[in-house]
């Protein structure tokens, strides 16, 4: 048999796949894949549905900590200098 059609057909969809993959922990794909089988969605829904409603909030939380973490440090061009070092009396000397 010639499947050369079908196989240019699986070529093309795939090249068009807008779908994703993911890894989840067993026990947290157990519990989504439980919850939804019981309110009869699909995980891929499920799962997208909380990642729109909380990605954003997390991405701006995020934000707002780098944010924060970058007005603590002072910018490289203003790093206070340190005096130099003295000069200790010859009477001072210590050896190791």
């Amino acid at each position: 048999m010639d499947f050369s059609a079908e196989l240019t057909i699986l070529w093309d969809m795939a090249k068009v796949q807008t779908r994703r993959c993911v890894s989840l922990k067993r026990e947290i794909y157990d519990r989504i894949k439980n919850y939804c089988e019981g309110q009869g969605i699909s995980m891929s829904s499920f799962v997208e549905a909380a990642l729109e409603a909380n990605v954003p909030a997390l991405l701006a939380a995020k934000k707002l900590t780098e944010e924060q973490e970058t007005k603590k440090a002072p910018p490289l061009g203003h790093l206070p200098v340190s005096a130099p070092p003295t000069k200790r009396p010859p009477g001072n000397v210590t050896s190791f």
